[in-house]
């Protein structure tokens, strides 16, 4: 049996940037992430995103791409994590919750924003070949498995199979923000909500104004099925299916704003340690 519990307070700046836009069109606006979630198995990006307002550098610096603020923005995050293991011969049970706070500020909170999230995970694996996780145990984490029998092929013999089944899920919320005005001369503006959430039951894709980001939640749920071989203490192969469901739908702006209610990914990864 195993328990950890772990947390931070962190204080750090993000420097607002934008890529595209044209000089005065209030759509050109500088914004950095406070808080960015992407599916597992390094899926679709910014499936939810928490962004901070900025404004940007000039007239002169918006004549070019990637314009960037002339100021930072300051994040203060704090988290706080339980997990547990118990393992009994070739079966395991782990899981893990976590809960934070993330508020950012810019300009003296000219633009400001302030949310919650919690995350968990939960799974079960089971050695098919019958090897034990307590031997891989130590130092309070687990290692490599070492097969009883190594892959070869012509004594039959075919090293470790590992399968296993997990349900992970995050949850975005209790917002509140503050944003200046649009104004094309010095660009302030930009503190959003963007990616799957629902906004005062709308089903808004993305909230740019105080009263409707206060109103949002995003929520998303990955389940995954997955095998590991593995052949010798060496090498090993490992396959995953994972299934992502957004809470709403959720508008994709980097293909062509297509709506996406959910993720499919099969994952394929071989390791060869020398």
């Amino acid at each position: 049996m195993h328990v950890g519990l772990a947390g931070f307070a962190n204080e750090y700046n993000v420097q607002p940037t934008t890529s595209s836009g044209t000089v005065g069109n209030t759509s050109h606006v500088a914004r950095a992430n406070v808080l960015a979630f992407r599916t597992p198995g390094q899926g679709l990006n910014s499936i939810f995103r928490a962004q901070i307002g900025g404004a940007a550098a000039g007239t002169a610096s918006l004549n070019s791409q990637s314009a960037i603020s002339n100021q930072t923005a300051q994040v203060k995050s704090n988290a706080v994590g339980l997990e547990g293991i118990f393992a009994l011969k070739n079966f395991k049970l782990q899981g893990e919750f976590a809960r934070s706070n993330y508020e950012g500020s810019y300009n003296g909170s000219t633009e400001g924003i302030d949310l919650d999230a919690k995350m968990y995970y939960g799974e079960v694996m089971w050695i098919a070949t019958g090897e034990k996780y307590a031997d891989a145990y130590k130092a309070g984490a687990f290692s490599s498995i070492k097969p009883i029998n190594n892959f070869d092929f012509d004594k039959n013999q075919w090293g470790a199979l590992e399968f296993g089944l997990r349900a992970e899920r995050y949850t975005a919320d209790n917002f509140s923000a503050n944003s200046a005005a649009a104004s094309s001369s010095d660009m302030t503006l930009g503190t959003r909500l963007q990616g799957t959430s629902n906004c005062n039951g709308s089903g808004m894709k993305e909230a740019t104004t105080e009263a409707a980001i206060e109103t949002c939640k995003s929520t998303a749920t990955t389940f995954t099925a997955g095998l590991k071989w593995i052949l010798n203490p060496n090498a090993m192969i490992k396959l995953n299916y994972s299934r992502t469901n957004f809470g709403d739908d959720f508008k994709y702006y980097d293909l062509a704003e297509r709506v996406l209610n959910k993720e499919n990914l099969l994952m394929m990864r071989t390791q060869y340690t020398f």
